[in-house]
């Protein structure tokens, strides 16, 4: 043999056979003989050429080989089959010894077939043993542990690292199992069966410092602290809220965990403050059942939110699979077969539920959600495999139409800006009929009805008929909610909401392209299209009528508007209106401590102009782009309120009429004492001065005591300076003493709050339906209003800061 084809020195043979020239000249890559020659060497090293192996007999499989992996020292492990029974068994070369690792009879394991032969590799494990890897193309991809090279070879039936199936023989709690001989075959699978559990969580009963928001919880099966499957799952939304915003708990309930993982990586998604964040909580045994989450340390690791939905396929089998460089290469790997489900999706028929629950539902932890009324939706359908794996997403079709629903409408809820409507356009057309049952946490089922038609202006495919069947080239169809004229979102005579979900029936199993049932599919999931961008509906919530009065001329020409307070009531303001007498604006209205008659109160509204008050445009502000509104009916109910004191707001002290009053006939009886007093003594100009000088008004001292004319005209300038000086006297005792009481009250009274506001709740507790002829409005035109004062176009100004 050429010695290019040694087991010392191996070269590569890429460039092929050469014989025409002389052999000084035959370069690298090149061969001249190749006698006894296989394109692999004895390791099985591909891309080198090897010596053929010897023809002599040396020992003898079961059944015919067809295949072989090479481990070390000379052994190997021997794939052989007859087509109803296999083996693998282990050959040593050196001693041409064979020793039987697993024998399968009737195939129920292995599924051996001569006309699949079968390739491998080995791989030497840092627990000092062999693994296998093979594969047929026609079997999923295998591995087994076939224990320690130094131990071999193992009692038949007990061989170390191969996975029997185990039976327990200690009837008490604990486990102790011993080997049936029996392999289980699902845990040779590369491709690891992976149980998808159910994750629900709820409210917890306890304490706790999660801050208010919505929760989710997800899991991934892991070994050693290493996450080994996608995340499978992710449980139903649960939100918290306490008037503490961080006193809520949690508990996370599994059930259908895997126990062939001994444990699961928990991630915890959190929607708080508008802000998104999935943190690992930690790794728990697979035998866990409830966690209990109180607190969640911020400082845990993040786990990208984009990487909770992705999935990773799961490759079912290969052609073959060889070991070059140090790779497992795998030849033309496939995942499960593909499978056309949608013809048996167009078939789903899906209609909506309707479900009490009582008023404190979603205050006591409540977790269902509930539809949108009058929303258009999208659902899927998409099928789990053992393994953990997911189908593609198959489209479930709304409803198809009734006779009429797309007859055009010339109703009086018909638009006419809005061109030629069809009737499913302008009215919901779901069906309701009464309905019983309870779902799983006590809702009671009271109606249920078909979907309401709705169709897209796209179209389906109408090159793909083995797809699409019937629904070729025709409108794509959704599912439109009934409407709060349908059924209504609360029940005041049970004091109960009423929750809307969906159903889905007439779900078909799936089938190969053979037309067999797909055995390793477990189970479905029905999906839902997000709204983000795809809303039929912009925001929903109530709508008041704009209050409108008169602005001064001196300040605008406008017309003024504002929004009627929370409740919409429709008698004049009670707080607003005009002072008929000073021809002003005046707060307090009909409350006003004067003359009520005084005030001509404001009772204007428009008929044309409204507020609009939706959870959407309050704390979203989406781009205000919709022509149309539509009003389901009217609310009213009672209100109920009063006047508190304004949290935190300075206190302070002020005198009352009461206090006044007494301090006033306190100044007025001292000063008369004092007045008195100074008469009887005689002495005014005395007492003037006693008053400057107290005072410091030497002014009026010395006009008092400067006259100096004849005795007459002395004897009235002395009577005149006697008045005035009991006069200054009286005034000064007067008002000294009023404001000594009055400080003296102040002093001994304690500060107050004197600014209230108004605390209502409004308990909308009737409902009337929009009459037909009036349940549809072009809008014509729209904005955002801020509590300043704007103008909205050229005749009106809108006043939020009344």
């Amino acid at each position: 043999m050429d010695g290019k084809t040694s087991l010392i020195h191996t070269e590569l043979y890429n460039k092929g056979l050469l014989k025409d020239v002389s052999d000084t000249y035959i370069g690298e890559g090149y061969w001249t003989h190749a006698r006894n020659a296989v394109n692999n060497s004895p390791s099985g090293d591909v891309g080198v050429l090897g010596n053929e192996p010897s023809t002599v007999l040396c020992t003898r499989a079961p059944y015919t080989i067809i295949g072989t992996v090479y481990i070390t020292n000379g052994k190997w492990a021997i794939y052989s089959s007859n087509n109803f029974n296999s083996e693998i068994g282990l050959f040593d070369e050196n001693t041409c010894d064979y020793y039987t690792i697993y024998n399968d009879p009737q195939n129920k394991c292995f599924n051996f077939f001569k006309d699949y032969p079968i390739t491998g590799v080995s791989k030497y494990s840092s627990d000092c043993t062999w693994n296998l890897y093979w594969d047929d193309g026609y079997n999923p991809t295998r591995t087994m542990n076939i224990g320690n090279e130094d131990l071999w070879p193992y009692p038949a039936g007990n061989w170390t690292g191969v996975p029997y199936i185990t039976r327990d023989i200690d009837p008490g709690p604990c486990k102790d199992e011993v080997s049936t001989g029996v392999i289980d075959c699902d845990k040779l699978r590369l491709a690891a069966y992976a149980k998808t559990p159910c994750i629900q969580v709820t409210k917890g009963h306890g304490l706790g410092t999660l801050l208010n928001g919505s929760y989710q919880a997800t899991m991934a099966y892991s070994v050693n602290g290493v996450r080994v499957t996608d995340y499978l799952t992710i449980s139903n939304v649960q939100a918290l809220w306490t008037h503490d915003n961080a006193n809520g708990s949690l508990d996370i309930t599994f059930t259908g965990l895997d126990a062939d993982y001994d444990e699961f990586e928990f991630v915890l998604i959190g929607f708080v403050n508008q802000q998104a964040v999935a943190r690992k909580i930690g790794y728990y045994s697979t035998q866990t059942t409830t966690i209990s989450l109180d607190a969640v340390d911020p400082t845990l690791v993040t786990v990208p939110l984009e990487q909770i939905p992705l999935r990773t396929p799961s490759y079912e089998k290969s052609v073959a699979m060889y070991h070059v460089n140090d790779y497992l290469i795998r030849i033309s790997p496939t995942t499960y077969e593909d499978f056309n489900y949608q013809p048996l999706a167009n078939n789903i028929v899906a209609n909506w539920v309707g479900a009490e629950y009582p008023a404190t539902y979603y205050y006591d932890g409540g977790n269902k959600p509930t539809f949108l009324r009058d929303e258009v939706y999208s659902f899927f359908i998409r099928w789990i495999y053992n393994t953990g794996d997911k189908s593609s997403s198959y489209h479930i079709p709304g409803r198809a139409s009734k006779p009429g629903e797309l007859n055009n409408n010339s109703g009086p809820d018909h638009i006419v800006n809005f061109g030629q409507e069809q009737n499913w356009q302008v009215n919901n057309t779901a069906t309701r009929v009464p309905a019983t049952g309870t779902t799983d946490d006590g809702g009671v089922i009271i109606a249920r009805g078909e979907m309401a038609y709705w169709q897209s202006t796209e179209k389906y495919p109408d090159n793909k008929p083995d797809v699409w069947g019937n629904l070729c080239a025709k409108n794509i169809r959704h599912h439109k909610m009934p409407d709060d004229i349908i059924i209504s979102n609360y029940n005041t005579a049970n004091n109960t909401i009423v929750l809307l979900g969906v159903e889905f029936s007439n779900i078909e199993f799936p089938k190969d392209l053979s037309g067999n049932y797909i055995r390793n599919i477990i189970g479905y999931e029905i999906l839902r299209g997000t709204r983000e961008g795809n809303r039929s509906i912009i925001a929903k919530g109530l709508i008041n009528n704009m209050r409108e009065y008169d602005i001064p001329d001196t300040i605008s020409s406008k017309t003024g508007l504002y929004v009627n307070y929370p409740y919409n009531a429709l008698s004049p303001d009670p707080f607003l209106g005009v002072d008929v007498v000073k021809g002003k604006q005046t707060r307090g209205g009909a409350y006003r401590d004067d003359v009520p008659n005084d005030v001509r109160l404001f009772s204007s509204y428009r008929k044309d102009m409204f507020s609009f008050h939706s959870p959407e445009t309050t704390f979203r502000n989406p781009f205000l782009s919709a022509t149309e509104l539509k009003v389901y009916g009217e609310l009213w109910g009672n209100v109920e309120g009063n006047f508190r004191p304004v949290d935190n707001h300075p206190k302070d002290k002020f005198i009352t009429d009461a206090a006044a009053t007494i301090a006033n006939f306190a100044g007025i009886a001292i000063g008369s004492a004092a007045t008195i007093s100074a008469i009887f003594s005689g002495n005014a100009v005395e007492a003037a001065a006693k008053v400057a000088l107290i005072t410091g008004n030497f002014a009026v001292f010395g006009s008092i005591t400067g006259a100096s004319a004849g005795p007459i005209a002395g004897a009235v300038t002395g009577a005149l300076a006697a008045v005035a000086g009991y006069v200054i006297l009286f005034s000064y005792y007067y008002i000294e003493s009023t404001q000594n009481v009055i400080e003296g009250i102040e002093a001994a009274s304690g500060k107050r709050q004197f600014a209230y506001q108004y605390i209502s709740r409004g308990f909308y507790n009737n409902f009337i339906s929009s009459a037909i002829g009036n349940r549809r409005r072009e809008i014509t035109k729209s904005l955002y209003v801020d509590p300043v004062i704007q103008d909205y176009d050229t005749t009106y100004r809108i006043n939020l800061v009344l």
